[in-house]
């Protein structure tokens, strides 16, 4: 199943097997409002290993990937991201529509 993951999380901390990462296994805490620039790199490495940090760095879908691609990449990181997150932060950002926005109204908070 390349390009797949499957999650095991408990309140705070969150494993992810990749079939295909170049990283094997990687493991990050879930954000709970402190550290955000440490979160952000590791969820950053998280993204690019599965091809997916264009969604959070661009507000406009760029003009080499077709806009079906664009919006599937945008629902995977953004569901990706919501996994790294506690409830409490994640309630904070739950109406933003895309990864980008979602990004962005993380960063203005913390």
């Amino acid at each position: 199943m390349s390009g797949s993951f499957f999650a095991e999380h408990s309140e705070s901390y969150l494993q992810i097997e990749m079939a295909s990462s170049s990283y094997g296994r990687m493991e990050a805490e879930k954000f709970n409002g402190t550290n955000f620039e440490l979160w952000k790199l590791k969820m950053e490495d998280m993204l690019e290993d599965h091809d997916l940090w264009e969604v959070t760095s661009s507000a406009t879908r760029l003009e080499t990937i077709a806009q079906a691609d664009w919006d599937i990449k945008d629902h995977k990181a953004k569901g990706l991201i919501r996994l790294c997150l506690i409830d409490a932060v994640l309630l904070n950002v739950l109406d933003e529509r895309t990864t980008n926005s979602f990004c962005e109204r993380l960063a203005a908070m913390y």
